[in-house]
């Protein structure tokens, strides 16, 4: 029986559903999504269900496109490298090549021409999150793509489209339905000389079902899908062991030659079978090596922070204390022109903005007070 589909477009607290002729926008939680609460969605999805699958007849998949802020689609360019070598350094350094960090990144790339790849990031809570909810409302599966891989199945072979969700502008080309060139701006900076989607939110939501880029996958689902395949292995490899087992049985040889079949097939059987079983074991100490190595990859380059704000002091100025806290920092100090001491900070290598506070009164001399809150540029974001 052929699964009935559903596509689901999200953006920024809100979203558009197609489920069989119609189309519903609808508003959610994104706070709560972002956490890994998928609760907010489900009663959303699941109307769309009962809108397909009259008396629940039949499998029902469920299609999401996901626009900003969910992910961030980007062209790359690397070394000559094999896909999944090429998968390894997109997860290990997110934060060099995506403009946004994640908690726990999910990276999904294909090749667009030699050097060139476009890669799309999502957080897995949030891969996650979706799936439990489509789950939940009783879909038979769930398929993540990011909306750029819609929109070009939607554009089907042109030089170049803009399509605009929000205040951000997507501009695609395409070939046969895949993109070939994207680039991401605000959609205020768009020219004028393109013809742009505007709100092209339905059209992924359209489009989610025929999108062959780029597919995201959380790693809760990723984990379920590993252990579906090893369920699939054990069970080829019992039916290895029954069927060589009937084999030596109608087959008109000895007992004992039936025995020394068996026992040789069963040491095939095992030595096949002990890499699975050993990887499955291992499976939760990859995990948490994994997590150690993002922790300390992801460790906030201090020191080279606190020697900016050195170097940006003037020589009659001076800290009285200094602050930080996640990418930012608070300082405070004294300087003859506290407001020629600002703008070094503002004009400071690695400094993204700088928000002036309110100052401590001077102590009674020549000096004026300062304080405020600098802003860093992330690792890799120039």
């Amino acid at each position: 029986m052929t699964a009935r589909r559903v596509g689901v477009a999200l953006a920024a607290g809100r979203g558009v559903c197609v489920a069989a002729a119609s189309t519903q926008s609808f508003h959610f939680d994104a706070d709560a999504l972002a956490a890994g609460d998928g609760a907010t969605l489900t009663a959303t999805l699941r109307a769309a269900r009962c809108a397909v699958a009259s008396d629940n007849a039949g499998p029902v998949d469920l299609h999401v496109a996901l626009c900003a802020p969910w992910t961030a689609p980007r062209e790359l360019s690397l070394p000559p490298m094999r896909a999944r070598d090429a998968h390894a350094v997109l997860t290990r350094d997110h934060a060099r090549h995506f403009p946004v960090a994640r908690p726990e990144p999910v990276v999904a790339l294909q090749p667009l021409r030699q050097g060139a790849w476009i890669a799309a990031d999502a957080d897995s809570a949030v891969l996650d999150a979706i799936a439990r909810a489509a789950t939940d409302a009783g879909y038979a599966a769930t398929r993540i793509v990011p909306a750029a891989g819609a929109w070009a199945s939607a554009a089907g072979a042109v030089t170049a489209r803009a399509f605009v969700v929000d205040d951000e502008c997507t501009m695609v080309s395409a070939r046969q339905g895949r993109v070939t060139a994207l680039r991401r701006r605000r959609a205020a900076d768009a020219p004028t000389t393109e013809a742009a989607a505007e709100d092209a939110l339905p059209l992924a939501a359209r489009h989610a079902a025929v999108c062959t880029d780029l597919e995201l996958v959380g790693r809760d689902v990723r984990a379920r899908r590993l252990a579906g395949e090893r369920r699939l292995t054990f069970r080829l490899l019992g039916a290895g062991v029954v069927a060589l087992a009937v084999a030596a049985g109608v087959l008109p040889w000895g007992s004992s030659r039936r025995l020394a079949d068996v026992e040789a097939a069963r040491t095939v059987i095992q030595s096949a079978a002990q890499p699975v079983a050993a990887r499955h074991d291992s499976l939760a100490a990859v995990q948490e090596a994994r997590a150690a190595i993002r922790a300390a990859r992801g460790t906030t380059p201090w020191s080279g922070r606190l020697a900016v704000l050195a170097n940006a002091l003037s020589n009659d100025a001076h800290f009285t204390m200094v602050r930080a806290a996640g990418d930012s920092a608070v300082v405070e100090g004294s300087a003859e022109d506290a407001t020629a001491m600002l703008l070094r900070l503002r004009q400071a290598t690695g400094v993204r903005s700088v928000r002036e506070l309110p100052a401590a009164p001077s102590a009674g001399d020549a000096r004026e007070s300062f304080a405020a809150v600098v802003h860093f540029r992330g690792p890799g974001v120039r």
